[in-house]
């Protein structure tokens, strides 16, 4: 066993494990954003991670106390996808909340607290983790873009080139670093680009123009 609040993995977010032994204090619990991934696809995610061999039957039974730490200072973005995750695969796992999504912390700070069954955070623990790392670091990317232009009458938007099935999470995130939403789909504006324009068959440009006026 290590300290809680000593990382001990590779990654923007690493974790730390130890007996419980008694409660520790909270900050404040995120708003809640269950709505970004659904039970379905997270248990897909969790599947990729499944041992089927895997008897952690004597490990439920050992109460443990796991802290979800930062390894670099970074912005924090994924820590109630996590928690969900968690509540997914034990819903008696007690969760404690250590910092908002958009704060920025050092190295070492503690983001999340899970209590409850060993076996329970140990099967989940990865798929919490690959969710959180992924949008801390998207989020930790944006904040430096947005630092870039501070000062100017620039914003910094995301795109829909994102991770397929990912793409609320990963705007949230974006949204978490200090970015703009530009558009989360086809639906909420029309962008002519080059190659609408090649594949246009009436012909004469303007009119796809005024096509899309209309």
């Amino acid at each position: 066993a290590i300290p809680l609040g000593r990382p001990r993995q590779r990654g923007v977010v690493a974790v730390a494990h130890r007996q419980r032994r008694g409660p520790l204090r909270g900050v404040a619990h995120p708003p809640h954003l269950r709505k970004l991934l659904g039970p379905r696809q997270i248990s897909g995610e969790l599947s990729e991670h499944a041992a089927p061999s895997f008897d952690r039957g004597q490990l439920t039974r050992i109460p443990a106390q796991n802290g979800l730490c930062a390894r670099h200072p970074c912005r924090v973005a994924g820590t109630t996808v996590g928690a969900t995750v968690f509540k997914l695969v034990d819903p008696s796992l007690e969760i404690e909340f250590r910092v908002r999504d958009g704060a920025d912390v050092a190295a070492g700070d503690v983001l999340l607290v899970v209590r409850g069954s060993a076996g329970s955070i140990l099967t989940a623990e990865r798929t919490a983790l690959n969710f959180m790392q992924r949008m801390t670091g998207i989020a930790t990317a944006t904040r430096s873009f947005v630092a870039a232009v501070v000062g100017t009458r620039c914003a910094i938007l995301d795109t829909r080139k994102t991770a397929p099935g990912l793409r609320l999470v990963d705007k949230y995130a974006v949204k978490a670093g200090g970015g703009t939403n530009h558009r989360m789909g086809l639906h909420d504006m029309v962008l002519i680009k080059d190659n609408h324009r090649k594949l246009w068959k009436g012909g004469d440009p303007a009119r796809l123009d005024q096509a899309v006026a209309a």
